[in-house]
Order: C-alpha cells, then sequence, then structure tokens
C-alpha cells in the first residue's frame, strides 16, 4: 500500500512502479494480449521493450528491442510475400491470404489498430466509419476493407479452411486489391 502526498511525482512514481509490476505479470503469465492496453497509456520517453537476448549456449541477458523497427520488418516482408504472389503466383496460398488482414490493417489510424487487435473486431469499427459518412477519413476504402476482412476471415476463423479450395483469380484480385489500398506498387 502506498501513502500519498499531495504531490502529482510521488502519484506518478507509484503509479509506474504499479505498472511495472502489472506488466512483469502479464510477460510471465504469457497473457500478450492485453499488453497493448498498458503501452499506450505510458508515455512514449519512459516506456521500453526489452527481449531475452542468448549468450553463449547457457546464458541470457536482458536487452533493449526496437519493436517499432520489428514491426515494420514483419509489414515489408508481408508485403514482399503479397507482391511474389502477385507478380509470380510464388507462395503457399493460405499463407498469402494470413498477410492480407494484417496488411490492410496497415492504413487503420493507430487508436483503430489497437482496437480492431484488442477486440478482433473489425466489422464494429468498420460500422462506425460508415456511420460517420463521407467526413470520416476511411470512408472512400471502408468497403475495401470490409470486403479483404470478410474474405480472410472466411479461412481465419473456419476449421475446415485448409481442406476448403482457393481460387487463385480470387486470390489475386484480393491481393491486388490489398496492395493498392496500402499504396504498395503493383
Amino acid at each position: 500500500m502506498y501513502l500519498f502526498t499531495n504531490s502529482k511525482t510521488a502519484l506518478k512514481e507509484a503509479v509506474m512502479r504499479t505498472l511495472e509490476r502489472v506488466l512483469a505479470y502479464e510477460l510471465l503469465a504469457g497473457d500478450w494480449r492485453r499488453l497493448d492496453l498498458l503501452w499506450d497509456r505510458i508515455p512514449a520517453a519512459d516506456r521500453k521493450t526489452l527481449q531475452l537476448v542468448r549468450v553463449g549456449e547457457e546464458n541470457t541477458t536482458i536487452a533493449e528491442w526496437d519493436i517499432e523497427r520489428a514491426v515494420q520488418a514483419r509489414y515489408s516482408a508481408d508485403i514482399e510475400t503479397l507482391r511474389r504472389f502477385l507478380s509470380d503466383a510464388e507462395g503457399e496460398k493460405m499463407d498469402v491470404i494470413q498477410k492480407i488482414r494484417p496488411v490492410s490493417r496497415r492504413v487503420l489510424p493507430q487508436s483503430v489498430s489497437n482496437a480492431v487487435r484488442r477486440t478482433g473486431n473489425d466489422g464494429r469499427h468498420f460500422r462506425i466509419v460508415r456511420d460517420a459518412g463521407a467526413s470520416h477519413p476511411l470512408h472512400s476504402i471502408v468497403e475495401d476493407l470490409d470486403e479483404l476482412n470478410v474474405y480472410c476471415r472466411r479461412y481465419a476463423e473456419n476449421p475446415n479452411a485448409a481442406s476448403e479450395p482457393i481460387d487463385d483469380a480470387e486470390l489475386l484480385g484480393y491481393v491486388k486489391k490489398t496492395l493498392k489500398l496500402v499504396g504498395s506498387p503493383l
């Protein structure tokens, strides 16, 4: 239990100590789903991501991890997978489908994409955009985003997806739409 004085600094320090414990618990428990809720609330100057790094065969150390670079690298790799499929029909079709959703979500503002990741409910957020009408910045592309989401959900949420045939022309169309949506050269 902490006793608070009237000092904002003391309160901030107490909150940060509690937050550190919560984050440590979340990491140890392996429950990553709620970490972004906490991450968004910590000022950028006060947060760091850490990783365990192997040192030799028997030791491990803790080092800072540039999460922004890691996310960008994954996004770039996903874009490259889609491009190769579009240009050379190269790649496993199910893998290509699994790249469409994360790539298309990059056009969403950060606040919306965090909410989508937390809830997994793209449809609810698309309804918000539709209800706002033409004044919403995503209004002109919401139908495309929703169409991509519905297509990917057909495979992501279907227990028989592995045995369901994938139409090449349909997949090519959705890959092209995704790349066009995020402004990637075709």
